[in-house]
Formats: C-alpha cells, structure tokens, sequence
C-alpha cells in the first residue's frame, strides 16, 4: 500500500502507456506500508541490492537508539532524573492538600482554632522548600544527560564516518548535511522537554485523582478529561509531525538556495539573472509561508479543542460539586481544593499540549541526526584483503601484480534512469585504456563502479575475481591502491605541500613531494608566493587556476600510492592547454607504467597512443579495439569522433574570427598572428 500527500497545488493522476501514473509536485510526504514480493516466474524484474536492503532493513525504536548513545554513568543519572521529575510532580500536589488546614474555619479538638492552621503553614513551607532542593539537582541532572546525549551522538557518529560509503555524501545536499551539523545541539534540549513532560502527564493524573477524592459523583468527568487531555496530543502527532516535515521541507530548499545563489553570486550578476533569481526566491519563500501557517494552524486547533474541553469539564466539575453539595465538597477548604484543580485542568492540559507540540520538531531533528548511524556500511581500510592489499608492499617485492578488472553483465541506475546498461567488459592486468563519448555517454560512471561510487543494480565488479561489492574489505583494499585523478577531488584550505600529501602514509618526505611538484609541472609554482610551498590555497584552492589545481591533484596521487594496482584518470588534466595535456599524460603513463591504468577523456587525438580504447554511446559500450584499428574503419563511432575533433579545431579555433593573445606570468604579451 502507498499513501502519499503533498502540500503542492500541482497534483494530478492518469495513465500512461496503459499503467496509472501519479505526479506530484512540491514538499511530498510518502508512506509505503506492506512488501511486495517479486516472484521470478512471473518474469518481473527483480529488485535491486540496496532497494532489497531498504526495505529488508530493521526499523529500531528512536528511544532505544538515544539510550544507546548514554554512558552506563549516564543512564543511572537518567533513572535518578526520572525519581526527582516524580517526587517534584507528587510534591506540587503535596503542597496543595496540606493548604486545606489553612482554609477550614472550624475549630479544633484542643479549642484553639488557628493551631491546626499554624501547623499546617510550618508543613507547607517545609514541603516548599523541600521541593525546591529537588528541582535544583533536577535542572542539573537534566542538563547533564543533555550534555551527554550529545556528545554521545558525536561520538557515535565519528566512529561511523569512515565507514560511510561516498553514495551516502554524494545523494544528500550539501545544505541539508549542514543544517543537521548545525542542529546537533538541538539533542541537548531532549532530557528537559522529557522531564517537563512527564511531570505534567504526572501531575494531571494526580489533578483527577484528588478531583475524584473530593467529589466521587464526577469521576466520570474528570476520567474523561484525563483521557482526552492524553489521547488528544497522540491522535494529532502524525498529523503535527507531517505538516512539521512540510515545513522543514520548503525551510532546507530555501537554504539550499541561499547556498546555491552565494556559490553562483558571480554567475547571476554576470548574466543579469537577479529577476529570476528573486522571482524563484518569493515563489519558494511563499512556500514555505504556507507550510508554515497550515502547522500554526493544526497546533493551535489541537490545542484550542484540548483547552475548551478541559473548561467546559471543570465547569461540570464546580457546578455540580456545588449544585449537589456533596459532604466532602461542600466543607471549606475541601470545596476551594475542588475549585482550584478542576480550574487547573485547563491551564495544566495546555501546558501539555504546548510541550507536545514541540515533539513533532525535536522528533524530525534527532530522526535526520540519528539517520547517518543506521546508513549502511561501505567497509574500513582495517578490513581490507591481503591480496588486493599486497600494492603496499615495496617494489621490489614480487608478490605485487596489477589488477586485474572483471565487468559482467553490469547495469548501473540512477534517479530511475539507466545509465549503464548490461556492460560485459575485461581489462587484463597492467593494460592502459582509454574510455571516449559524447558527455553522458556513461564515461565517469564507469570509472565510478571501481571505486565503490556506483552500485550496479544488476550484475558483478570483479577485481581479481572477488566481487567488490559484496566485499567490503575488497573495496576498502582497493582504494588503498588506487590512484585517482579527477576534477572533483578536493583541494584544501591548506599548504601546497600539505594538499600533495593529503592521504599518504606515511607521510612523504619534501623531496618527494618536490619530485612530484616538479612532476606535474608545478615546481615554480609557489615561486612568488610569501611562504613557498606552505602558502595556504585557499577555500576549495581558490588561490590555484582550474588548471593547477588539477595538477595538484595528480602530484598528490603521485605521491600517495607508492606502486598502485590500479589508475584511474577521469578528465585528470581539464583546464590545462593542449601540448601540456599531452605531456603530462605521458608522464604519468610512464610513471604508472606497469600498473593498470583507465583513462576516460573528450581528448580523443591522445587516445591513439593507447593499445586499447572503448567507445561508450548511449551507456553501452559500443566498439572495444585498438585506436588504429578503429580509426581506419570509415563507419566506426572512434573515426567520427576523431574526424569530429579535426573539423571543430579546423572549422573554429583556426578560423579568421578569432583573435588570441598569449598571457604569460599573470600578463599579456601580445596579440597572435
């Protein structure tokens, strides 16, 4: 069964191709409930591994996963919490019942009218300032285990992070992992919104139990007030909760586009785009109004009804307490008692419901927070294979081989569409093989699958015969000794130095990472720079040029793996000029000569020189075949590609209507014929 409400004007069902579609459009909230399972000789098709894993996954209890985070030391003082939250709430009670003397006019047994009342007063002040000795520890004990839970979550958390798969970043907005940083203190408010809560649930029954003491004939009013005041607030949390979620839905897009506008603040202005910009920002942020109001609007009706009933109870209470004038009711104090907690009915079931409304929030926050923990594991570096590891080993040992890459029948989906489809492919160990296509061809997504970025949703990634995402050792293993150049890769606030040798271990001494600067054509980089090579490069590398920076990114590989198995190199040279892209992709050919190297690239003249290129059309690969063999066939794709490349260098950058200038050390040195 699937449920599905949105909160968007723009929703409609029909069919297509024979079969019912629905769209939706805006903040959707789906439930799915129930599990379909597919028989194979009906012929459908049969899940995936992670859609299999989702829905196989044991769903645990959000309370047992917050205790889990406590400290045995922390979950004592929790039960402790809880015994001072209840003997606050029984006191408060207390201190009511013993006023009772100090309302009766009538006289004592001694003859002396006021010393029951002088008693009583001594009583009452014992008990207020007994009381207050509990809620200080109380407000600390809470703060405590605030303070704990949080830090048991953050530590939780660090553990799990190296175990986190890059699929896991990768499918979530950087906002959205920002706002769940940001609301990670937001945990520490958890003991005390509970403690609160559960003296007022503890109080209100204790308001009907001293309503019914007093006055038995309206021990059904006063049940039913209770069970309304209860039932109320848990009847309207999935409703709360939804509309809760529709806000913070419309809340993280608006911050998702904040993000979005600030990185393309440059863009926008350059293009003049400011009107679409505020245009899509008032569309969003009016979204976001409505989600708003309709939550107000849900809290406040289950908290006007709560509160209405609760008077028009007390109401009943007091009138037919008084109208019947039962004998305990009708006596002094006794009768003021009924008065006041059948009027703190009211005031106490609003107290409840304005703690409650706070639980769809809370509850949304630590689901988002606690969501990272129950992500699935892609494998630690100290569970790797011996054999796929066996790259760490020196040189000269001859228990090193390069790896050797087993593709069968691989389909790759992504956002419902195919991207690669049923791909057979073998690399025998040490080839060198370039990867071509058109953009979106499925060049990146290939490369992807060896390193762990893609699951296939059908089929097998062979590295040396082990299934390398059935084996999360094997995975981790292979990361170890791969060596990976992509734009994508990250460049630091940090050193020049420190970026080169970022993930090696050990770290490399500076003569090797001026060997690899020197390498990578970046050996007067840092010539002018104030501190040479322990200049910071700035935020993402912002002091480098696109081209430098991938030049970073192939000197820390050179660095990082001493003697990898395995190479891969997506687009490793964008942003560097023609002749340099050559010359770099021969060096690190040489560099990496023994190792298994796969190069995708839109460079397709540099493709000639490897013994094997794959051609990928449509997420297939298409022809498989030495470069010369491919280009002397007049209908292969390689040739057009080749010829394509020819007449676009020919036809425009050599035309008449362009003009050059060549900028040499930051200047223009002049105009070329």
């Amino acid at each position: 069964m699937l449920e599905a409400h949105s909160c968007a004007h723009d929703a409609s069902a029909g069919t297509t191709q024979g079969e019912p579609t629905v769209r939706f459009s805006g903040a959707v909230l789906v439930r799915v409930s129930g599990l379909l399972t597919v028989a194979s000789d009906r012929g459908d098709k049969p899940l995936s591994r992670e859609l299999a894993a989702a829905l196989g996954e044991h769903r645990s209890s959000l309370l047992r996963s917050l205790v889990s985070l406590w400290s045995p030391g922390a979950r004592r003082l929790g039960i402790l919490a809880i015994g001072l939250a209840a003997v606050a709430a029984v006191g408060g009670i207390a201190e009511v019942l013993l006023v009772s003397p100090l309302l009766s006019t009538a006289p004592s047994e001694t003859g002396s009218p006021h010393r029951s009342a002088i008693a009583a007063l001594v009583l009452v002040c014992a008990v207020v300032f007994g009381l207050l000795g509990f809620e200080w520890p109380l407000a600390l004990a809470t703060r405590r285990l605030g303070r704990a839970l949080d830090q048991g979550l953050r530590r939780a958390f660090l553990r799990k992070l190296p175990r986190l798969g890059d699929r896991y970043f990768a499918s979530r907005p950087v906002s959205d992992m920002a706002e769940r940083a940001h609301l990670l203190h937001r945990v520490r408010l958890l003991p005390g919104l509970a403690a609160d809560m559960g003296r007022c649930w503890l109080q209100l029954g204790l308001m009907t139990v001293a309503i019914i003491w007093l006055y038995p004939g309206g021990a059904w009013i006063a049940g039913a007030l209770l069970a309304f005041a209860i039932a109320v607030p848990l009847l309207g949390v999935p409703m709360l909760a939804e509309r809760d979620l529709r806000s913070r839905t419309h809340a993280g897009s608006l911050m998702r586009f904040y993000l979005d506008a600030l990185l393309g603040l440059s863009a926008v202005r350059t293009h003049r785009a400011e009107r679409a910009v505020a245009a899509e920002h008032g569309v969003r942020l009016a979204e976001w109004g409505r989600a708003g109001r309709d939550m107000v609007r849900a809290s406040l009706t289950v908290e006007t009804a709560v509160v209405l009933v609760s008077a028009l109870g007390a109401g009943a209470l007091v009138i037919g307490s008084f109208g019947g004038a039962p004998p305990a009711a009708a006596r002094g104090g006794a009768g003021l008692l009924l008065l006041f907690f059948a009027l703190g009915l009211p005031t106490q079931a609003a107290r409840l419901i304005s703690l409650w409304r706070q639980m769809p929030a809370h509850r949304s926050v630590i689901l988002r927070l606690l969501e990272p923990l129950g992500a699935p594991d892609e494998g630690h570096p100290r569970g790797v294979h011996p054999d796929i590891a066996q790259s760490s080993a020196p040189e000269s040992s001859s228990s090193w081989s390069a790896a050797a890459i087993g593709l069968e029948s691989i389909t790759v989906e992504a956002g419902g569409h195919v991207v690669l489809a049923d791909v057979s492919l073998t690399i025998e160990p040490g080839s060198h093989v370039a990867v071509v296509g058109a953009s979106g061809a499925g060049k990146s997504t290939l490369i992807g699958l060896l390193l762990g970025l893609q699951v296939p949703a059908a089929g097998r990634v062979l590295v040396d015969n082990r299934d390398l995402n059935d084996d999360p050792g094997c995975l981790a293993a292979l990361r170890a000794v791969t060596a990976w150049v992509d734009p994508g890769v990250q460049l630091w606030n940090r050193s020049l130095a420190e970026n080169v040798a970022y993930g090696a271990d050990p770290p490399p001494s500076d003569d090797d990472v001026s060997r690899a600067l020197a390498d990578a054509d970046l050996a007067d980089l840092s010539a002018g720079w104030p501190r040479g090579v322990r200049t910071p490069l700035g935020e993402g590398g912002g002091l480098l040029s696109g081209g430098e920076g991938q030049r970073v990114r192939l000197a820390r590989e050179l660095v990082r793996v001493r003697r990898p198995r395995l190479v891969l190199l997506d687009e490793p040279f964008r942003g560097v000029d023609r002749d340099a892209r050559r010359r770099l992709l021969a060096r690190a050919r040489a560099r990496w000569a023994e190792a298994t190297l796969i190069a995708a690239t839109h460079d397709i003249a540099q493709t000639r020189d490897f013994t094997r290129v794959l051609v990928v059309a449509a997420g297939r690969i298409v022809e498989d075949g030495h470069p010369a063999r491919l280009a002397a066939d007049p209908r292969s794709l390689y040739r057009a590609l080749l010829d394509g490349e020819a007449r676009v260098g020919k036809e425009r950058w050599e035309s008449s209507i362009w003009r050059s200038w060549t900028v040499r050390d930051a200047h223009v040195i002049g105009e070329e014929p």
